[in-house]
């Protein structure tokens, strides 16, 4: 909003399927592994009314030197936190299972 503006209150109701809600946890999680979403595979479940996450995806040799456990955690934290920002839903748990390796592709120069 801009300044001067005011909110009006509105009735009605938002709704996100479990197809989006899908989407942005798995993007969430591609982008925290920095891996392509179709590396990604990822299941959403009730925990008591809130989310629990499982996801799995490979390891990123990429960016050497962070931990695997870090990168666990980051990702786990970049779930937890884009699903309240973006979609407003408390996640429980994530969750990660690293399974094989995404190896860095070397270029050549011609």
């Amino acid at each position: 909003m801009t300044e001067g503006q005011q909110r009006v209150e509105c009735g009605g109701r938002t709704s996100i399927s479990a197809r989006s809600l899908h989407a942005i946890a798995t993007r969430l999680a591609s982008e925290a592994a920095r891996t392509r979403d179709s590396d990604v595979s990822l299941n959403l479940s009730d925990d008591n009314g809130l989310l629990r996450a499982a996801v799995r995806l490979p390891l990123a040799v990429a960016p050497l030197g962070q931990p695997v456990m870090e990168r666990a955690h980051g990702i786990r934290t970049a779930i937890t936190e884009g699903m309240q920002r973006f979609a407003d839903r408390a996640v429980s748990a994530v969750d990660v299972r690293f399974e094989g390796v995404n190896l860095p592709q070397e270029r050549r120069v011609r």
